[in-house]
This record gives C-alpha cells, sequence and structure tokens, in this order.
C-alpha cells in the first residue's frame, strides 16, 4: 500500500482504548522488531488479539500490514501518520489488548 505521506493529526487516536506498548532502542539491529513481534506472538499464546505496527524501512520492505516509513515523512506529519496508522490497525483488527 503506497501511503500518504501527508496526514495531518486528528485527534481520532483518542478513540483507541487499548494498552499500546512501544518497543524503543537507540541503535540498529538490537532487536527491537524482533521483540515486539514475540510480544505479539506471547499474547497471541494467551488469547488476546493484537496489532504490530511497524514504523521503519524494514518493516515495510517485510511486508507488515501497518506500517509507515518515518524517515520519509515530512517532520509537519509525522505525528499524523502515526496516529493513522495505529488507528487503521485499531479499527481493522479489533485488537483486544
Amino acid at each position: 500500500m503506497f501511503y500518504n505521506l501527508r496526514i495531518s493529526f486528528t485527534g481520532k487516536i483518542e478513540e483507541v482504548s487499548l494498552i499500546n506498548v512501544a518497543v524503543l532502542g537507540t541503535d540498529a539491529a538490537i532487536g527491537k522488531r524482533t521483540t515486539a513481534i514475540m510480544l505479539q506472538e506471547a499474547f497471541e499464546k494467551l488469547g488476546k488479539k493484537s496489532s504490530f505496527v511497524a514504523m521503519g524501512q524494514t518493516g515495510w520492505m517485510q511486508g507488515f500490514r501497518y506500517t509507515i516509513v518515518m524517515d520519509s515523512i515530512i517532520n509537519d506529519f509525522v505525528a499524523g501518520a502515526i496516529e493513522d496508522v495505529i488507528w487503521r490497525a485499531w479499527a481493522e483488527e479489533r485488537p483486544t489488548l
């Protein structure tokens, strides 16, 4: 899917009523995505439906359904793009966690 890089923040993120787990790191190749995928798999083994949202080039290249390439977005639209991709994952997948 080609992502609209000029989407403004709307506030619709307020509708998302679930737990968000951010996996962050300051260096490349330290296991952020692997950790997030392992968390998603663990939640699903517990009977909880979850969604994975990727925020970088590798997630996009690997074909994850909900992803944005942050480096390609004009700074004015980063908040809107993050809001939109998280909202879409929530609205379309209806995770329970």
